[in-house]
């Protein structure tokens, strides 16, 4: 079953989200997104149904709605966002990320002014299709992160909120943000043919691999004429998997990464070195601990490789294989009071 996606559920422009320490480790994440936004997408259609409406939002005649209007006209008549256009755009994108609200007129100076109402769901349909364009011409990540959480704002409100030539404008944008996410999807994955193309063309015979956890290899990467070094965060084959040097803290009260050639199975390929080392005490074991646990064991690699002029002899280890899979909060609770001073010492 996949996980619901969790900015959902309740009005974002009341109860604004900001993304900080964000939950979307899990493997069927995207896939909760998709599913959560098919839904939106869904409820909008009722609202549209008996309209015929053109996916044209409604007009207005305040000051951020025809800054709006004229900024989406701009764009769509200029083969690429152009820079006055984006520099308009720009002032509310940051207006939009630090408070999640816009005002229906802003002064000179970029204050709202004193009467200014608070904007609407037209001022946001409108003000989506304009970060969705800047996003698709300028390939401007800063616009598609402020449309994602936009679209998360504007699908949490009732769809009767929004005139039907609205809902159906904020369809239009739901399949530009999707067509989006798609692109930078395929260029994140690391199996891509392009990417292939680009790894094999590199110098060297030799890429140093830190991916997304779980990843596997595929046989065209694999096979392109490179070697892929990676820095384990267990003790392999003991600790492989996803977490593992929780385990072991839970275990054996010590962390330890090994360094290996990658195959075609998760954490079981030729080890070139292991090393096992105490938890160290008062830091970020996601954040700080391991990855620098990683980096040490990584360096002694790449100095002996230096100094002799070769990779150490990788050997292969089965004995006691184990692997793991993201542990419980529970446990890592109890593995963390490994770690931190005065607990469990």
């Amino acid at each position: 079953m996949t996980a619901p996606y969790p900015y959902t559920g309740r009005d974002l422009f009341a109860e604004p989200e900001r993304y900080f320490y964000a939950d979307c480790a899990s493997p069927d994440f995207l896939e909760g997104w998709r599913a959560s936004r098919d839904s939106g997408r869904a409820r909008l259609a009722e609202r549209t149904a008996d309209c015929g409406t053109t996916g044209e939002p409604t007009g207005g005649t305040d000051d951020l709605m025809s800054l709006l209007e004229a900024s989406l006209r701009d764009l769509r008549t200029s083969p690429s966002p152009p820079p006055d256009v984006v520099a308009r755009l720009d002032t509310l994108v940051v207006k939009f990320e630090m408070f999640r609200r816009l005002f229906a007129a802003y002064g000179a100076d970029g204050r709202r002014l004193p009467d200014a109402s608070l904007a609407g769901p037209e001022h946001y349909v409108r003000f989506a299709t304009c970060l969705a364009r800047v996003a698709e011409g300028a390939n401007d990540l800063r616009y598609l992160s402020a449309l994602l959480k936009l679209t998360d704002a504007l699908l949490s409100l009732p769809p009767e909120q929004f005139a039907p030539e609205d809902a159906a404008a904020l369809i239009e944008v739901l399949d530009r943000e999707q067509a989006l996410v798609a692109r930078w999807e395929a260029d994140a994955d690391v199996n891509n043919p392009d990417i292939v193309a680009a790894i094999a063309d590199a110098p060297g015979d030799t890429i140093v691999y830190f991916g997304l956890g779980g990843v596997i290899l595929g046989k065209a990467l694999l096979g392109c004429g490179k070697r892929f070094l990676h820095i384990h965060g267990g003790y392999a084959p003991r600790y492989r998997g996803s977490t593992a040097f929780y385990y072991s803290l839970l275990r054996e009260r010590s962390m330890g990464a090994t360094a290996l050639w990658l195959g075609n199975r998760i954490d079981a390929g030729p080890v070139l070195a292991r090393r096992r080392y105490p938890p160290p005490k008062g830091v970020d074991i996601d954040r700080v601990g391991d990855p620098m646990i990683r980096a040490h064991l990584l360096s002694e690699v790449l100095r002996g490789r230096r100094d002799t002029g070769a990779f150490a002899d990788a050997f292969r280890d089965d004995a006691g294989a184990t692997t793991y899979h993201v542990i419980h909060p529970v446990l890592k609770h109890l593995a963390l009071r490994r770690t931190a001073p005065g607990l469990d010492q």
